[in-house]
């Protein structure tokens, strides 16, 4: 084995929230003056127990932390590993948002310590957060306030891939996780509600659309990770509802206390980057 994808089980990449902070806001759910500073031992106790869950089946890498880069622990947005391509592949973001600028300093050390392909974009994209894998070749990808369409073009010319991408309008859905969750190959879970109509055309000649119905569309019900057959989710008050439609589908829902994240509109995939795709086996 020559990178941390190579392993036999599901591979994430976390980071530990020493330097998580909401001192200054870079979207419109961070409101420090109403929601006050982070409890850095609540946060801390909160990851610790997503860490060991997720490590009771999966394999996780810490990367290391960094005081100035407030938004480290949401790690979703740092890359995004590309299952297509034969050697292991992480492109990393680069970001619009002025806070976050500099984390790809620390993933690029971090994935060159070993075998991986690291290329970064000329355009502003903002890593997994805005980049879903569906299958083979085919990806579904944000546009809006944070990647650019010419991001994806880039993509689609050096790696051969499909990108399929969606305009993103809402303010608090500004990345595609916010809209889209990759349930298995086929099957997907959409915020239809907040999606133009052409673009949840496009979805449906990919993939079996599962609709998240409008009067959940804010509850993060995309912004999970898959494990087996188990999702994993971290939402602001507990939803039997969302248990519901999953066990339709076969799936477990799996609900962790991440509230303190909350300072920072970030969610439970946030937390989590794919180092590989084995978690749908």
């Amino acid at each position: 084995m020559k990178t941390p994808t190579d392993w036999h089980g599901p591979v994430f990449l976390m980071n530990f929230p020493l330097s998580v902070s909401n001192n200054c806001p870079n979207n419109v759910i961070m409101i420090p003056e109403v929601q006050g500073e982070y409890d850095k031992t609540k946060a801390a106790s909160q990851w610790l127990n997503l860490y060991r869950k997720i490590t009771e089946r999966a394999l996780v890498y810490v990367l290391p932390g960094h005081s100035d880069l407030q938004d480290l622990p949401f790690v979703a947005n740092l890359g995004c590993y590309l299952p297509h391509v034969s050697r292991p592949t992480i492109l990393l973001a680069s970001f619009s948002s002025i806070p976050r600028r500099g984390e790809e300093v620390i993933g690029s050390k971090f994935f060159n310590s070993f075998d991986y392909l690291v290329e970064q974009p000329p355009y502003r994209w903002e890593g997994e957060a805005d980049l879903k894998w569906v299958r083979e070749n085919i990806y579904i990808g944000g546009i809006g306030s944070r990647s650019d369409i010419k991001a994806y073009e880039w993509m689609s010319e050096q790696y051969e891939m499909e990108v399929v991408h969606i305009e993103l309008t809402d303010p608090k859905m500004y990345h595609v996780d916010g809209v889209y969750f990759q349930l298995t190959d086929t099957k997907a879970l959409v915020n239809v509600s907040v999606l133009k109509p052409r673009d949840v055309k496009k979805l449906e000649r990919l993939v079996e659309i599962v609709e998240i119905p409008k009067v959940y569309a804010n509850e993060g019900w995309t912004n999970c990770i898959r494990i087996n057959d188990s999702i994993l989710h971290g939402p602001s008050a507990p939803i039997v509802t969302f248990g519901t439609l999953l066990a339709k589908h076969d799936f477990e829902l799996e609900v962790f206390d991440l509230t303190e994240f909350d300072k920072s509109g970030a969610d439970l995939s946030c937390l989590c980057m794919h180092l590989n795709h084995k978690n749908r086996l």
